[in-house]
């Protein structure tokens, strides 16, 4: 009689037909047709988490129930055909019975019912246990002989592959753009930065392009921490590490800054006696005064003398009564505005400049040399050494001293000078011919003997007219 029973259930429910559009599993009695044939389009869809999913969760759909085969006491089935966050599950177990004794469900459709057992980020799957409820499942109620009444519950584990990801934009800017803009030894290509997990392992290696613009696709949800580890020309290492969340679907952003290297400076000249090699001045000359022109050029390239491009900035020193010049407003008298460091000092950036004396101080001669220097990034640090202060060495003028008289004679008068300077040379004296006495054989003394005898002779001639004048 059982074994009648059970065959009359198993050809009631393959009978059987029914659309999950009609009727819901409560309304499903034993009177409602249900129908063997596969399961159209347009079967009830439940919508895709969207979502992270959590362990715990629950989620629904439908599901085609195919053949099943025992072994020994325990029934298998064969499913298909899922909807939902299921739709794209693999099943991992096989499906078996839950309900013993209770009639073997086929070629039905039946829904289902799948709680989050584990999220694999990383890897991407999410593992679900289900449970599938065919048509007219079995309440728990038992027949006369003990056996339930109604079909089978089908238990087993999906996994469904997902992508749990996202995506990090990385943004790049200068730290100081007075000192990095349209200046070409700087540059914001070419940083490397590496992205790494929870256990500090890399991920992903990210480069910026000229922009400073980076982007990481399909990164897994989670926590990432970001380092740069090769800065871009001209900038110094971010040694800071940033913390950034990479959320499902989204684009997760991250602004960072790099220094760029440049060269503080204080004293920048030094003027130093080339006799003396002191930085003080000899007799009633003065190292003080003097003036320097200080050009800066944003290229390394540039000729000795500076003049054959545009200087970028220019600044005028003028030396201190130690020769000094300090690279500050105190010693400018005209010029461009300094450039500054993150901390506010005054600074050099990457480049050039040159150091030309343009006016000598008093009692030297003018220095003609052009100093030149280059100011290079070439470590990983923010502020460089480079730049030292220039020793100007500086030709002293020596006084010529008045010829002193013999002791008792008047003093001669010099003879009269006049002063000519052709421009851009020095001042030449030129001295009139001196006069020297008649020596015999002159013709110039001759000259003067017959003078003398004329003027003797008129000189008779008077003294006699007027002799004759008184008688």
């Amino acid at each position: 009689m059982g074994l009648l029973l059970f065959c009359f259930v198993i050809f009631f429910a393959q009978s059987m037909h029914v659309t999950a559009h009609d009727v819901s599993m409560d309304e499903i009695t034993e009177e409602t047709e249900v129908s063997a044939e596969e399961p159209e389009s347009g079967y009830i869809s439940f919508p895709m988490t969207q979502g992270m999913p959590q362990v715990g969760d629950i989620v629904t759909g439908t599901v085609w129930i195919g053949s099943y085969w025992m072994i020994e006491t325990q029934s298998y089935f064969e499913v298909s055909q899922f909807t939902g966050d299921l739709a794209t599950g693999q099943v991992l177990t096989v499906m078996e019975c839950i309900d013993p004794t209770a009639a073997h469900p086929s070629d039905v459709q039946g829904e289902y019912r799948a709680v989050v057992r584990e999220v694999n980020i990383k890897e991407g799957y999410v593992d679900y246990d289900v449970v599938i409820i065919p048509p007219n499942a079995t309440d728990g109620t038992l027949d006369n002989d003990g056996n339930l009444i109604g079909y089978q519950r089908i238990g087993g584990i999906v996994r469904v592959k997902r992508s749990f990801s996202g995506a990090l934009e990385l943004r790049k800017n200068s730290g100081n753009p007075e000192l990095s803009d349209d200046n070409p030894l700087y540059s914001l290509a070419g940083a490397t930065y590496g992205i790494y997990d929870d256990k500090e392992e890399l991920v992903l290696k990210l480069i910026t392009d000229e922009t400073g613009f980076a982007r990481a696709n399909n990164l897994s949800v989670g926590v990432y921490t970001v380092k740069e580890i090769t800065a871009p020309k001209g900038y110094a290492l971010d040694l800071k590490a940033y913390g950034i969340e990479i959320h499902l679907n989204e684009t997760s952003h991250l602004k960072v800054t790099d220094m760029p290297q440049n060269n503080p400076i204080d004293v920048i000249i030094r003027k130093i006696d080339s006799e003396t090699g002191q930085n003080e001045p000899q007799g009633a000359a003065s190292l003080a005064d003097a003036e320097f022109t200080i050009r800066f050029y944003a290229i390394h390239d540039v000729a000795d003398d500076g003049q054959d491009i545009a200087a970028t900035r220019t600044w005028i020193f003028k030396t201190d009564e130690k020769g000094e010049v300090y690279f500050d407003e105190t010693y400018k008298i005209a010029g461009d505005g300094f450039y500054y460091d993150s901390t506010g000092r005054i600074t050099i950036p990457l480049g050039t400049i040159t150091i030309q004396e343009t006016k000598a101080p008093q009692g030297y001669l003018l220095n003609p040399e052009v100093f030149t220097m280059q100011i290079q990034g070439e470590s990983d640090a923010e502020t460089l050494a480079v730049l030292k202060t220039q020793i100007v060495l500086q030709k002293y003028i020596p006084e010529v001293p008045d010829a002193e008289e013999p002791e008792g004679e008047t003093p001669k008068e010099e003879p009269d000078t006049k002063e000519e300077k052709p421009e851009g040379s020095e001042v030449v004296k030129i001295r009139p011919p001196a006069q020297t006495a008649p020596q015999t054989g002159d013709s110039t003394n001759k000259k003067w003997l017959i003078s003398c005898g004329l003027a003797f002779g008129l000189l008779t001639l008077l003294f006699i007219s007027r002799r004759f004048g008184e008688r």
